[in-house]
């Protein structure tokens, strides 16, 4: 079984991420509410050494400037399960 956790929030994630072993697949929201959007704030978990970081999007990948940080964008669509 793969141990999954969810996080409400960016800040939420950053206290808790002494206990997330850094080679963690994580999935960030493009849209994290309040015009804060998960490309820019996805930059602070990077800089804490986690490296397999995705941007999920409702959007057009087309419509996401993808950062150095994130490896991919995905759809939150049913196909997110299947390739990961």
């Amino acid at each position: 079984m793969i141990p999954f956790r969810e996080f409400s929030s960016i800040d939420a994630f950053l206290k808790d991420s002494s206990t997330i072993p850094k080679d963690a697949k994580i999935y960030i929201d493009s849209n994290l509410g309040d015009n804060i959007k998960g490309e820019i704030e996805s930059e602070k978990i990077f800089n804490l050494g986690f490296k397999n970081l995705y941007l999920a999007t409702g959007y057009g990948k087309e419509f996401i400037q993808k950062p150095s940080w994130i490896i991919e964008v995905l759809s939150k669509g049913p196909e997110i399960i299947e390739r990961h």
